[in-house]
């Protein structure tokens, strides 16, 4: 019901029985790598509702520079606040955001820039929410957009092919877009011709090329056809088994696949599941 944007859905968080000073709810989004925006002029935009009265909603950015080595803290930018009401309304903030000259940067990639949306918060968040308090109650959220800018444009809307791809960066699987990992399903498995990696252990080996060059190389899940995990299937005659262990070596653009099986050999096929995750 958000004239001229018509989503499919939104995001709803509910707070209740909030009373401390340390209690708070947000919505966190971490955008890759501290250097985005640092030094410049952001404009965060989004559409909001609350289910009643008027509260507050609050907007943070975090600088978090990562680990490895000795990076430096945390930096903390309140952004501003507004005040919602019943209807769904586009709200917009926009902020300086620090710039990272004589700070230190971690080593493994993992740094951000985290956009906090707070909806509730105690004494303790005073400073990093503009004193917004303690608000029971429920805060609709949609159409969050961040962008170096001194005032929001129109809110994009990626054809799915392309948001899809953007997203699998950070995270793929080979399940149904509404399927748990885990579950048991012969649905979509990926099929590995093997190859002996050793005629005495009876080992296979196979690679699988990403949808996606992910952010770096992703942690690597596996599940048989039944949902177990760190198992593949191995096909024989035709006939599904459990394989063995499985390791793994991947990359950002791809994984090879290692399967050990006591009766492996040069006929079988490995069909599995997996999940690559590379979130922040």
């Amino acid at each position: 019901a958000i004239p001229g944007q018509e989503p499919k859905n939104y995001a709803r968080l509910v707070t209740s029985g909030q009373s401390a000073s340390n209690a708070y709810a947000f919505f966190v989004q971490k955008i890759e790598s501290v250097r985005t925006l640092a030094g410049k002029t952001a404009t965060i935009s989004f559409w909001a509702k609350t289910g009643s009265g008027t509260p507050k909603i609050s907007v943070e950015f975090e600088q978090v520079f990562g680990t490895g080595g000795s990076p430096s803290s945390v930096v903390a930018t309140y952004c501003g606040q507004v005040t919602v009401s019943t209807s769904w309304t586009r709200y917009s903030l926009t902020v300086n955001v620090p710039s990272i000259f004589g700070k230190t940067v971690g080593t493994t990639d993992d740094g951000s820039i985290n956009l906090n949306i707070w909806v509730s918060g105690g004494s303790d968040f005073n400073s990093r929410t503009g004193s917004i308090g303690i608000q029971n109650g429920t805060f609709d959220i949609w159409g969050v957009q961040v962008e170096q800018n001194y005032q929001p444009t129109p809110f994009e809307q990626r054809p799915i092919g392309v948001e899809l791809a953007l997203c699998q960066r950070y995270y793929e699987k080979s399940y149904e877009n509404a399927t748990a990992p885990g579950t048991s399903t012969f649905t979509r498995l990926v099929t590995m011709p093997g190859s002996a990696g050793s005629a005495t252990t009876g080992e296979i080996i196979g690679n699988y090329y990403w949808a996606a060059v992910k952010r770096v190389a992703p942690t690597v899940a596996w599940y048989d056809h039944s949902g177990n995990s760190n198992r593949v299937t191995r096909l024989q005659y035709g006939v599904a088994n459990h394989a063995n262990n499985v390791a793994s070596a991947g990359t950002v653009t791809e994984v090879m696949a290692v399967v050990s099986s006591t009766s492996g050999n040069t006929g079988q096929s490995l069909q599995f599941h997996f999940v690559a995750d590379v979130e922040l």
